[in-house]
Order: C-alpha cells, then sequence, then structure tokens
C-alpha cells in the first residue's frame, strides 16, 4: 500500500457545526499553527471551494454524518485535484470480542477527552 505523505502549507478543516470547530483556533495559536491552519463552517453537500482545489482530502468520522452520502462524496471529488487522494477513516460499531471493547475503551476515553 502506498503511503500518504504530505508537508502542506495550508489546511483547511471544515465542519457544520460550530461547536465541533469550537475552541480549535486558540490551540492552533498556542502551539504555532495558526498561520497553517483555517478553520471554516460549511456544509459537506454545497462545499465552498472551486473544482480541483485540494491534493488530499481527510474525513473523520464524519462521513456516516452525511445526510446525502453520495452528494458529499461527490462534492469532495469535485474539489480534488486530478491524481489527488481521499482518506475517510469511518468505524461501524464492533460486536466481537475483543474489538469491541477496544472500540468502546477508545470513544470513553481517548477521543472524547
Amino acid at each position: 500500500m502506498e503511503a500518504l505523505r504530505l508537508n502542506p502549507d495550508k489546511i483547511i478543516g471544515i465542519d457544520i457545526s460550530e461547536g465541533m470547530l469550537g475552541n480549535r483556533t486558540e490551540e492552533h495559536a498556542e502551539r504555532g499553527l495558526d498561520s497553517r491552519i483555517e478553520l471554516q463552517s460549511g456544509d459537506s453537500e454545497k462545499l465552498p471551494f472551486e473544482e480541483n482545489k485540494f491534493d488530499a482530502i481527510i474525513v473523520a468520522f464524519g462521513v456516516r454524518n452525511f445526510e446525502n452520502l453520495e452528494k458529499g462524496l461527490g462534492e469532495m471529488l469535485r474539489v480534488l485535484r486530478p491524481g489527488g487522494k481521499v482518506v475517510v477513516l469511518e468505524f461501524s460499531k464492533p460486536t466481537v470480542f475483543p474489538f469491541r471493547h477496544l472500540y468502546h475503551f477508545y470513544f470513553r476515553f481517548v477521543y472524547l477527552k
């Protein structure tokens, strides 16, 4: 499998929920990343970017919340440059031991912290 390695000049994060964007801007400033990371409120089904803008698109735990999956994925492809990469990190709730327990541990003690 080919490794995905980027060293972007700019990272744009987008979420429909202002609450999810929260105080991340302050955290980025404290880490000296405020000039590289920009957060915007927006809808996955109407991305506010021109076609072929991004070299890579990463979605973590968000695809499950798309109101219209096909439209959201289509928008991602619209703004992705030819040859670009899309990475989707998504989990379903596992039912088999030990994965079920690892999943619940992760979301209870790691992800929500």
